[in-house]
Parts: structure tokens; C-alpha cells; sequence
């Protein structure tokens, strides 16, 4: 089932719990194209790699993947929130 405003949301220490594999399966399930380009899925799996090095020092926050900006009919990669 498609999320309302992105292909992914979650906190950040259950983003960091989870595998890459099982964020990439939430991700690509949501995304709008059943097929998604090689390019896209290189992408995708090398940004949850860079952010969870990157988001580990960090305890609490939000981030989500592919955000649909309302009324723009456009996304933004990435959105993370921390504290």
C-alpha cells in the first residue's frame, strides 16, 4: 500500500535497526512505477547506505525517502529531521 506523502517514513533509530534491503522493499513498494530503472534502484540503495553512516550519531529524529510536495506534484530525495 502506497503512503499518503512518501515512499518511506520512519524514525531514526528504527530507520538505523532496519536492514537496507527491507528499506529498499519499503521504498520500491511505494514507489508509482512497478518497474524502477536500475539507475533508481542504485541510487535508492547507495542513499540509505550514505544516510545511515551518516544519521548514526544521532538518537532521535525523522527521516523520509521520496517526500511528495503537496500540490507541486513533485518529490524531494530525502527529508531528515534530528535532534
Amino acid at each position: 500500500m502506497r503512503r499518503q506523502n512518501s515512499y518511506y517514513s520512519s524514525g531514526i533509530k528504527e530507520f538505523l535497526s532496519q536492514s537496507s534491503d527491507e528499506i529498499f522493499g519499503v521504498i520500491s513498494s511505494n514507489s508509482e512505477h512497478f518497474q524502477t530503472q536500475l539507475n533508481q534502484v542504485n541510487s535508492w540503495l547507495a542513499e540509505i547506505e550514505i544516510l545511515k553512516n551518516q544519521l548514526a550519531k544521532y538518537g532521535e529524529g525523522r527521516i523520509i525517502f521520496e517526500y511528495i510536495i503537496p500540490r507541486m506534484c513533485k518529490r524531494v530525495d530525502t527529508v531528515s529531521a534530528v535532534c
